[in-house]
C-alpha cells in the first residue's frame, strides 16, 4: 500500500511568509450602467439580478453596440445547446 505518511505540521510552525501580499481592489463592483436600465430590467422581471449580469450585460454591449441582447440571447442559447448535447437537461 502506497500512502503519504507525512505529518501535517501544526498552524504558526514552519516556514511563513513574510511578505505581505497586496491584493489589487477595484474601485467599485458596480458595474457602469444606467439607472434606466436596472428599473427597467427590474421592472420587466418583478426582480432584482444581481450585479454578474449587469457586468455580462456591458460586456455583451461591447460585442454590439445597437443590440446588446441579441448577444446576450445566443449566449444563452449556446448554453442549452451545450446542455441538451451533455444531457444536463
Amino acid at each position: 500500500m502506497v500512502g503519504g505518511g507525512g505529518k501535517r505540521r501544526p498552524s504558526g510552525v514552519g516556514p511563513q511568509c513574510e511578505k505581505a501580499v497586496e491584493v489589487k481592489k477595484s474601485k467599485s463592483c458596480e458595474a457602469d450602467v444606467s439607472g434606466d436600465l436596472r428599473k427597467e430590467v427590474e421592472n420587466l422581471y418583478q426582480l432584482s439580478l444581481p450585479e454578474d449580469f449587469y457586468h455580462f450585460w456591458k460586456f455583451c454591449e461591447e460585442l454590439d453596440p445597437e443590440k446588446p441582447a441579441g448577444i446576450l440571447l445566443m449566449n444563452f442559447l449556446y448554453m442549452l445547446v451545450q446542455m441538451r448535447q451533455r444531457k444536463i437537461v
